[in-house]
Parts: structure tokens; C-alpha cells; sequence
């Protein structure tokens, strides 16, 4: 995968074998205090990846107000997202995990901090990614 940072945004990166994650961060501050920023994962998931059930967990894990589940699409590859709501500082959460043939994940987490709609928070970062390589 290939992700450039848009201007006034940065990239860093957490170089971890088993599931390494891209940055890509608005602003000078701290991931933690930026007004956006989108985690990128990509994971390889024994048996076929279920996107869904992928998505039911992180809902159960975290404790967020989130939306149904909708289907759509992420540079021409299946998607499934759903919007989290942290109702202590009202920060959103856009969760989108996409499918890259059976057994690769990637996970695309934008948060917003600002009142901006969180289905376009990242979309600038989000328009930088390729995606490289084959699926699976």
C-alpha cells in the first residue's frame, strides 16, 4: 500500500511485524490531540476474512456510540464502515475495513475531534492511498 501525507498532514509510522500502522496526521500536535488523523492497518486473518464480524468486535471492544454497519467501497475494493460516537468529548470515529481478496484486512480508522462530518474528516488522506501488489 502507498499513502502520501495531503498538505498540512504528516505521516508516521508504527513499524510493529505483526500488524504495522500508518499515521497520517492533520497538524503538528500529537495523534491524541490532532483534529484528524486516520490509522491505517492491514492485517492477514486465517480462514476468510468476515468483515462484519471483524467490525462486531471492534464495537464490542470499544466504548462508542456507533451506527449500523453500511457497505460501500474503498479504491474500487469491498468495504464495510460504521461511525463511532465518543459521547465524553465528542470526538467521532469513521471505522472502514476493507477486503483485499479472502484473507487481508485493511483497516481505516479517521478520527475527528472538529464538528466536521467524519465520512469526510479523512478524505483527503483517504484519497492518497493505492493500494500496491495483489490481494491475498
Amino acid at each position: 500500500m502507498e499513502v502520501k501525507a495531503p498538505p498540512g498532514w504528516r505521516l508516521e509510522f508504527e513499524p510493529d511485524p505483526g500488524a504495522p500502522k500508518v499515521f497520517v496526521i492533520e497538524g503538528k500536535l500529537p495523534m491524541n490531540q490532532a483534529p484528524r488523523s486516520l490509522t491505517i492497518m492491514t492485517t492477514r486473518i486465517e480462514g476468510r476474512a468476515d468483515l462484519a464480524q471483524i467490525l462486531e468486535g471492534l464495537r464490542a471492544a470499544m466504548n462508542l456510540t456507533w451506527t449500523a454497519p453500511q457497505r460501500g467501497e474503498v479504491k474500487g475494493k469491498p468495504s464495510l464502515s460504521m461511525l463511532g460516537l465518543n459521547e465524553k468529548n465528542g470526538s467521532t470515529v469513521m471505522s472502514t475495513m476493507v477486503a483485499r481478496g479472502q484473507h487481508l484486512v485493511v483497516s481505516l480508522d479517521c478520527v475527528s475531534s472538529q464538528t466536521l462530518d467524519p465520512r469526510q474528516a479523512c478524505a483527503d488522506a483517504m484519497a492518497s492511498l493505492t493500494f500496491l501488489g495483489p490481494d491475498d
